[in-house]
């Protein structure tokens, strides 16, 4: 890696936070009875952003593949939660979700900042 690329970093991570948290409040918002079509198609192209964001940052590809699974049982439950057949508890998959965005957000922001953005939210439960 050249050092070109890695002072490329801090920008794509800046960018990639604000990306997560674009992400966040849609997921927020999609997480209702009915579900919004619009809304579903912006959350896929907001995924591929961020999927090329995280392909830039060796360092948080642990992070986003638990975002990126997160993601799908989250959609995935969603999906049940309108059929008949076993209930899925969203709330609980939406909080899994947040919770594995905050972590990839406060690696974003190390990565920017080279300094810790405090305790995580799991060091103080």
């Amino acid at each position: 890696m050249s050092s070109t690329q890695h002072e490329a970093f801090p920008a794509i991570a800046v960018q990639f936070s604000a990306a997560l948290a674009a992400y966040e409040g849609d997921v927020r918002r999609i997480v209702s009875p009915q579900i919004d079509p619009e809304l579903y198609h912006q959350i896929g192209l907001r995924m591929d952003e961020m999927r090329m964001y995280a392909s830039s940052l060796p360092t948080v590809s642990v992070l986003w593949v638990d975002v990126m699974i997160r993601h799908f049982e989250l959609m995935h439950g969603m999906w049940q939660q309108s059929r008949e057949g076993p209930r899925v508890d969203v709330a609980v998959l939406l909080a899994a979700q947040v919770e594995a965005v905050a972590a990839l957000r406060e690696r974003c922001s190390y990565l920017a900042t080279g300094r810790a953005a405090g305790p995580s939210r799991a060091s103080l439960q």
